[in-house]
């Protein structure tokens, strides 16, 4: 380019270089332009101040554990609010021990609404929203489990095509879309019109299929890691994101199961977390059904060893419901905050 200001140099050189100057500007400005789009889209959350008080109490409504009850809880018909779902199902007592089981939430003073929701209450709640499932059978039963909730229909295993919508009598739009591999939810994600309709909430999974049929834990974190960036890309702001982890595996029902081994369930469900996909460095809100589902097993497991009870699909509703508010009132703070800002600056 030095060529340019040598005084030997044609016109027509000067401004050959000159067009070449202009453009590599132009794309410079170009590229750190479209890395200002992306981190406007999905950029890590900031953990400081109220914020990071905020993220605190969305963690906290998925924060719990498993706690075995006495035998006088089998007489009360209504659980205290802290307790999200109570084991009725596999319940008994032996010598006067209690086996019945409830998930409570931890003790989180400085967070409020974390609480058991009625289903009348979790209908309310979505009224008139647009919920979007992506995955494989896990999102399935919790697609299904959820529409059985807000008065919707199931979609069966084995269903042709594979997903399903529909709206239920209060106005939630339920979409479920079946996908084995992190691929396959990347590019329905991709397929997706800018202009369409994107949902209020969208549920993501992709995991055990990588393990089923296979592949390298190198490869499932490659695709894992596309589909962070197009998930943070392409997904707008105003949708919110929730992981779901796959419940921890029965090994005495394994047997017949050997390309699943339970062992390798957590090393692939890990990669999602190593990777930065849950908040706050993350764009998702992470339901761990696999942490949750050491804790009860193997009662809150279908006879398959790999699919969740009722018991345990009902629980990961309540940590959807509470997470979602949690965020919403974190929304309502920063926007509140951002509304005082203006007024003082005006």
């Amino acid at each position: 380019m030095l060529a340019w200001l040598k005084p030997e140099t044609s016109l027509p050189a000067r401004l050959a270089y000159s067009l070449i100057a202009f453009t590599s500007l132009l794309g410079a400005i170009l590229i750190v332009r479209s890395s200002s789009i992306v981190l406007t889209h999905r950029s890590p959350h900031s953990a400081s101040g109220e914020n990071a008080a905020a993220f605190d109490c969305i963690l906290a409504a998925t924060d719990g554990n498993w706690r075995r009850t006495t035998p006088d809880a089998y007489g009360s018909s209504r659980p205290p609010q802290h307790v999200a779902v109570r084991d009725l199902g596999t319940a008994f007592t032996h010598f006067n021990e209690s086996l019945l089981f409830q998930w409570e939430w931890a003790p989180h003073p400085h967070c409020s609404g974390i609480r058991r929701r009625t289903r009348q209450e979790i209908r309310t709640f979505f009224k008139g929203k647009f919920l979007l499932f992506i995955g494989d059978s896990h999102i399935r039963y919790l697609h299904n489990a959820l529409a059985d909730t807000l008065g919707g229909d199931p979609l069966p295993k084995g269903s042709k095509p594979a997903h399903k919508a529909q709206v239920s009598p209060d106005g939630v739009h339920l979409q479920l879309n079946m996908s084995a591999f992190a691929n396959d939810a990347l590019n329905m994600l991709l397929s997706r019109r800018v202009t369409a309709r994107w949902p209020d909430y969208l549920i993501l999974d992709a995991s055990v299929w990588h393990l089923y049929k296979g592949d390298r834990l190198s490869q499932y974190q490659r695709q894992m890691e596309h589909l962070l960036n197009v998930v943070r890309v392409r997904v707008p702001p105003h949708t919110q994101i929730f992981w779901l982890s796959p419940p921890a595996r029965g090994s005495l029902r394994q047997h017949y199961q050997i390309r699943l081994p339970a062992d390798w369930v957590p090393i692939y469900a890990r990669v999602a977390g190593d990777l930065g996909f849950f908040v706050p460095q993350g764009p998702a809100i992470h339901l761990d059904q696999l942490s949750i589902g050491f804790g009860c097993l193997p009662f809150c497991l279908l006879e398959d060893g790999s699919h969740a009870k009722p018991v345990l699909l009902d629980l990961m509703q309540q940590l959807l419901v509470n997470a979602a508010e949690q965020e919403h009132q974190r929304r309502g703070k920063l926007q509140n905050s951002v509304v005082r800002r203006t007024w003082q600056v005006g």
